[in-house]
């Protein structure tokens, strides 16, 4: 990861700040939460006037790209070393062609895009128009995708998401045999199925749900269901990880990658219980540790009952999911 000075403009969602954490003591590499300038100055407060959703949905204000200097600065690296952005899509769906901007502004840079989330999932902010792979092919040396099928149908190259290492503090709380935060999105009645299936097992569960109007919640008196504008940190939903013997994960409708909770499983040292059949094919898969499903009834009731029992956790692969692996997979392909 020597050869170029690299700039990665992510997401100030805390969870991938930590994500890429192990990256912040290299002097080649800048991460770049985005929503710049600072929100207590007076150009933070007309950068947010300029993005705001209600007003963009009445009117959508012109001259957005005029923020796209202030973001980056050449000199933020103290050695000459060609320059290599890594472009999370939340900047593409911005709609303010930071791409052009780069390439004017810094012509022998290397760009590389990095799909966090599922093609169908992209939405272009303030405009009509649709998440253009094509597009996004031809303007970037190397596009990078979690997901395997969406590798397969757009013709993007395969890399599973990446996780840091831990250096907090474990609080002082209880611990849960499984444990599950999701947005439901279109997999409540799965996920409340497989629940049924963990209760009547006697599982103790910490399952926290959002997205979930009141007259649809089940079990109301077990799950958490969060209220809207709720977040949980994700130093929080860190704390429920190492907090649980096990980690539940319901994939939402056509993915095919290693979603998030799959590196805190393999990096955290925790037992999986996932519908995601993929990950039978993966480096990392032990049956011992994860057990698959494709039906509530096909959940494998040995596995379950075996969960509450204390085991040594170890897949021998955390090491591979760090950020800093991935940019040396860039450095090959470049």
């Amino acid at each position: 990861m020597d050869r170029y000075n690299y700039v990665i403009l992510g997401s100030d969602w805390d969870l991938y700040k930590f994500a890429y954490s192990d990256l912040y003591r290299f002097d080649n590499v800048k991460y770049i939460a985005g929503l710049y300038p600072p929100s207590d100055s007076l150009k933070g407060v007309l950068y947010r006037i300029h993005f705001n959703p209600a007003v963009n949905r009445i009117v959508n204000l012109p001259f957005k790209q005029v923020w796209n200097k202030t973001y980056f600065k050449n000199n933020m690296f103290s050695h000459q070393k060609p320059l290599c952005f890594i472009v999370f899509t939340n900047w593409l769906n911005q709609n303010v062609g930071i791409v052009e901007y780069l390439k004017i502004k810094f012509p022998e840079a290397k760009l590389v895009c990095m799909l966090q989330d599922l093609v169908s999932t992209q939405q272009v902010r303030f405009s009509k128009e649709r998440f253009d792979c094509d597009r996004i092919k031809q303007q970037f040396d190397l596009v990078l995708s979690f997901d395997a099928r969406d590798c397969v149908t757009y013709g993007f190259v395969y890399h599973p998401l990446v996780f840091s290492s831990y250096h907090g503090k474990l609080k002082n709380m209880p611990y849960s045999d499984i444990y599950m935060l999701a947005h439901a999105k279109n997999r409540l009645n799965d996920i409340c199925r497989v629940y049924g299936v963990l209760k009547d097992n006697g599982l103790k569960i910490n399952m926290l749900l959002a997205g979930v109007a009141p007259e649809d919640r089940k079990y109301r008196d077990e799950i958490i269901y969060l209220e809207s504008g709720r977040k949980i940190s994700y130093e929080d939903n860190l704390q429920y990880v190492l907090h649980t013997r096990s980690i539940l994960e319901v994939m939402q409708a056509n993915g095919a990658g290693f979603t998030q909770r799959t590196c805190e499983a393999v990096c955290l040292g925790k037992k999986l219980l996932t519908n995601n059949t993929y990950i039978e094919s993966a480096p990392f898969f032990n049956s011992t540790y994860i057990s698959t499903f494709t039906t509530v009834d096909d959940i494998d009731l040995d596995f379950v009952k075996k969960i509450k029992e204390p085991v040594d956790v170890d897949y021998h692969y955390k090491e591979k999911m760090s950020p800093i692996e991935l940019l040396d997979f860039i450095e090959e392909r470049l």
